[in-house]
């Protein structure tokens, strides 16, 4: 971000005082509606009357909260054969995006774009007068933080001076990227695992029994010697089973989350019966299973007495054993024999919590997420017993094997670094609406009818760069040929920031600047810090690609996602965080008697934006398939050094050179070309 004229700097201030503001309501919303601003957009919808028949669950004042495990398919869906299961998780970063604009950093984008002007009011600033043109907001969810970008021309006319702004910064420290990683595990676990249906079915066991005020056994059998009857009201069943998902639901935890504290009670085991101790360590998720650091994060689960689906294999309201027996004159013996066959499917909001947000109004943050439990005759139904059907909402033209009615469609999916046939990608179809997934390619060319539709081909592996292809087979039995080449990310390679400095008395290009030329690549000062933004230029039906990062303490940025050829727009700020001190001076202007004397007052500033290289879509940085050879990528980065300038020889008027990093990188070229290289 520039910095602003003295006299601008408060419009300056409230312009970014509304950006925080603005993108932290559409954060909050992220987090109350399971990664959407407005879930309506992408038909995110709860049913309060039946929670597990939508795709989000009703949450606080029946908010939607977008479920990232649910069954998808109607609750009966193993009578005709066939479940499907689908997520409404959306992708955090937009390069991630197959849905376009669904992704996390794509939507607070919008959000603040449409919002950021109920903000902007400058009635307040006596005597001045600013226009503000639409704003182009980028948002990107860094290590550590949310970063936003904002591209707005204001044009400023002060009481005695005007002047243009422009571009915007703005980060909050809330560490999304881990909250995010931690929601997904939990999802993730639920989908490996289900323990949401284990955990309850163990509960359904440790409360169930003979006796009429218990849960009718799931299997059980029992001596009687009377003739009264055994049996049990489903809808009394159904309340108990309630109350029962309500307790434990609020005692699941993640072992070395924030909070976290093993429960037990005391057990006397010569009275005998099962140690509920046993109960509450199975009601534990391992936070290692999540895949992330969770000391600093609290995580509690929710469950709102909402109506759920409950079956008992078509036994009716009336649930009784089967009994048989002998009747004798006097006595009666005889067996009960419970065989209940529970078919269970509730919601379940999981809210992780962090604390630790000081750029916001208040420190607390939560990011709320739903999943679905699903049982079925007394098992776990998870995706993968539930069958192969599509996931991700797949309409009736992908759903009936009928459909594929195409002639053989031959795909041919290459590795772009090595040209050979990759296998393990997941081909999607899409029609302008959600993506369906169809085939996964093997290590041969992959030949399958396919449905007839007009519209695309998506292709996503994990570790490469989705691609996509035309798909325009409008009849039956027509074939078609798609050959497509994927580029896998180089992890591997860093982006060494090369700081070449901008110095007092340096010989080479001070035809920008008499004061200050070239000088020599210089190492890193300790108060350095650098944000790096690379956004890959889209071609055909691709999408846009970001890669963000921030520097060590030797400006060596490790690039997440890995980097893959392509042209590229690029912005690399370095801020030097010391503070920096320019005199006052008494500048003076005519001879005498009309000589006239002013003074510079001092400035103090307690960092300086000392370093900008940039890239743009009409001048990208182009990065080839060269790059695979080599593991560096050194980038020289212009750097204002105007520390190492003598107290007593700082002028103001040197702070407009904040201005002319792009002069520099033109004028002098060379000293600015981009290579590849080898780390040491």
């Amino acid at each position: 971000m520039e910095r602003a004229p003295a006299e601008l700097e408060p419009v300056q201030q409230f312009i970014v005082a509304c950006l925080a503001q603005v993108s932290e309501d559409g954060l909050r919303a992220i987090g109350q509606h399971g990664g959407y601003v407005t879930p309506e957009e992408f038909s995110i919808t709860a049913n309060a009357a039946r929670p597990t028949e939508g795709n989000a669950a009703p949450w606080l004042f029946d908010e939607p909260v977008a479920y990232w495990h649910y069954l998808s398919s109607s609750n009966s869906c193993l009578d005709g054969g066939s479940c499907q299961f689908d997520t409404k998780q959306p992708p955090l970063r937009a390069a991630e995006e197959v849905i376009a604009g669904q992704s996390i950093e794509a939507q607070l984008s919008r959000y603040v774009e449409a919002h950021i002007g109920d903000c902007l009011d400058f009635s307040g600033f006596v005597g001045y007068n600013v226009a503000v043109e639409p704003a182009a907001v980028v948002a990107l969810v860094i290590p550590g933080g949310v970063q936003l970008d904002m591209d707005m021309p204001t044009v400023v006319d002060g009481p005695t001076r005007s002047g243009n702004l422009r571009h915007f910064t703005f980060i909050h420290n809330l560490d999304l990227e881990r909250i995010y990683a931690a929601a997904s595990g939990v999802a993730k676990t639920e989908r490996t695992y289900g323990f949401l249906e284990r955990d309850l079915l163990n509960l359904i066991s440790f409360y169930s029994g003979q006796d009429d005020s218990l849960l009718a056994p799931m299997s059980d059998s029992q001596i009687t010697t009377g003739r009264a009857p055994q049996y049990r009201l489903r809808s009394t069943v159904a309340t108990t089973l309630g109350q029962v998902m309500g307790s434990f639901t609020q005692m699941l935890q993640v072992a070395g989350s924030k909070g976290y504290r093993a429960i037990t009670v005391p057990y006397d085991a010569s009275a005998g019966g099962p140690d509920p101790n046993a109960l509450y360590r199975q009601m534990v998720i391992p936070g290692d299973e999540l895949g992330v650091d969770v000391s600093s994060l609290s995580f509690s689960f929710g469950y709102r007495n909402w109506p759920f689906y409950f079956d008992t294999g078509g036994q009716g309201e009336l649930l009784s054993p089967d009994s048989m027996g002998i009747n004798l004159v006097f006595f009666y013996f005889g067996v009960d024999r419970w065989q209940t066959a529970y078919d269970i499917s509730w919601p379940v909001v999981v809210s992780i919590s962090h604390s630790d947000w000081t750029t916001a109004s208040s420190p607390h943050y939560t990011f709320n997420v739903a999943m679905e439990g699903n049982i079925r005759g007394n098992q776990p139904l998870t995706a993968d017993e539930a069958g192969s059907a599509p996931r991700g909402g797949a309409s009736e033209l992908f759903s009936d094997p009928a459909n594929f009615n195409s002639g053989l469609i031959e795909v041919i999916v290459r590795d772009g670094k090595t040209n050979d046939l990759l296998a393990g990608v997941s081909v999607h179809a899409d029609t302008g609406g959600a993506l369906v997934p169809l085939y996964t390619t093997g290590n041969v060319v992959l030949r399958e009818r396919f449905p007839v539709f007009n519209g695309a081909l998506r292709f996503v592996k994990f570790g490469y760069l989705p691609a996509a292809a035309r798909f325009a087979v409008t009849r039956p039995e027509q074939g078609a040929s798609v050959e497509v080449s994927m580029w896998p990310q180089h992890d591997d390679l860093k982006l060494v920031l090369e700081k070449t400095n901008i110095s007092k008395d340096a010989t080479r290009c001070t035809n920008v600047n008499a004061r200050f030329g070239i000088g020599s690549p210089e190492p890193w000062n300790e108060n350095d810090i650098a944000f790096v933004t690379l956004t890959r230029q889209p071609t055909g039906l691709e999408g846009p690609y970001e890669i963000v990062g921030q520097a060590d303490a030797n400006g060596v940025v490790t690039l997440q996602p890995g980097i893959v050829p392509g042209d590229y727009t690029v912005r690399v700020d370095i801020i030097r965080q010391e503070a920096l001190y320019i005199p006052p001076r008494e500048q003076c202007s005519g001879s005498w008697p009309f000589r006239q004397c002013q003074t510079i007052p001092a400035i103090n500033l307690d960092a300086l934006p000392a370093g900008v290289r940039e890239y743009t879509v009409s001048e990208p940085l182009r990065i080839t398939r060269d790059i695979y050879r080599y593991d560096a990528l050194v980038l020289p980065i212009p750097y204002l050094d105007l520390y190492a300038v003598p107290e007593d020889e700082r002028i103001a008027e040197d702070l407009q050179l904040l201005d002319s990093f792009s002069d520099y990188t033109g004028a002098c070229s060379g000293s600015f070309r981009v290579r590849y290289g080898v780390m040491p």
